[in-house]
């Protein structure tokens, strides 16, 4: 809410800008997503690509240690790296005699980054900054697809058709890797030795098109544990019971969940049920 009393007559309207303040090529309105925006779309921005490689470093990414934002900026500033892949590249000798950075320091960097190889394909697509592509996001196409091969080679009914990805991120991963720039930088990672299937076992489709709403306590697993033997079946779970409930499994003292099923005629099953359906 605005607060009139502080104007001082001297206000000037807000204007959206038109060009990018880091290069100067132009913005452009984007309106996909929650919210409108205006971004740079110049591929060779330098912020861009700063906080590109910031981001790829970052701990819910590939969690590179000691490689926070100022020391990108140093080392794009020295040309010793121009983009995420170059990580891979430098040496213990490129690094000292950068501001606060010693041969220990140096070295310290240089594990961490051959550490960050493993983390897999899941950490991967998030650190790629794929607009949309969240961490949960991430981790639900790598279960599905397994590997990046599968990831690059998969159309949008595809990517729509896994969970937590919608008409909108599918969109902006088939584009992304449709980019002739993101394909380079992917075979450089790749050439680099970075991990590039997913930690985890392949989403299974047992389930598929399914969906469960859990409610009570179960026998001898978790609302959570159960969630994720769901998930990694190929099934998806819902807080909240509606007439798109494909099941709800009751356990002891379930409540308004259960009463809601029964009366939308929702088919209720218990925790032996739901494992007689993986083994199918």
């Amino acid at each position: 809410e605005s607060v009139k009393s502080l104007r001082t007559g001297c206000e000037i309207p807000f204007e959206m800008p038109t060009v990018c303040p880091s290069c100067g090529h132009p913005v452009v309105r984007d309106d996909a997503g929650e919210g409108a925006a205006v971004r740079c779309v110049y591929a060779g921005c330098p912020a861009q690509n700063a906080r590109g490689i910031i981001h790829f470093a970052s701990k819910g990414a590939m969690n590179i240690e000691g490689l926070g934002p100022s020391l990108v900026e140093l080392l794009l500033a020295n040309g010793k790296i121009s983009d995420p892949a170059d990580l891979y590249s430098l040496t213990v000798e490129d690094l000292e005699g950068l501001e606060r950075m010693g041969t220990k320091s140096a070295s310290n960097l240089i594990s961490a980054i051959e550490a960050s190889k493993e983390r897999g394909l899941e950490k991967l697509l998030y650190a790629l900054g794929i607009r949309q592509v969240g961490e949960v996001a991430a981790e639900e196409i790598a279960l599905t697809m397994g590997s990046l091969d599968a990831v690059m080679n998969a159309d949008f009914e595809s990517f729509s058709k896994i969970q937590d990805v919608g008409e909108i991120t599918a969109t902006a991963i088939v584009e992304f890797f449709s980019n002739e720039k993101n394909i380079e930088l992917i075979e450089k990672l790749e050439n680099a030795g970075l991990k590039t299937n997913s930690s985890a076992e392949p989403r299974k489709e047992t389930l598929s098109g399914l969906t469960f709403v859990l409610t009570g306590t179960l026998p001898t697993m978790t609302r959570d544990e159960a969630t994720e033997l769901i998930k990694k079946n190929g099934g998806k779970v819902s807080s909240s019971v509606s007439k798109k409930t494909s099941y709800v499994v009751a356990g002891e003292e379930a409540g308004s969940k259960l009463t809601k099923a029964t009366a939308l005629g929702v088919p209720v099953i218990d925790e032996d049920k739901l494992k007689s359906m993986l083994n199918k």
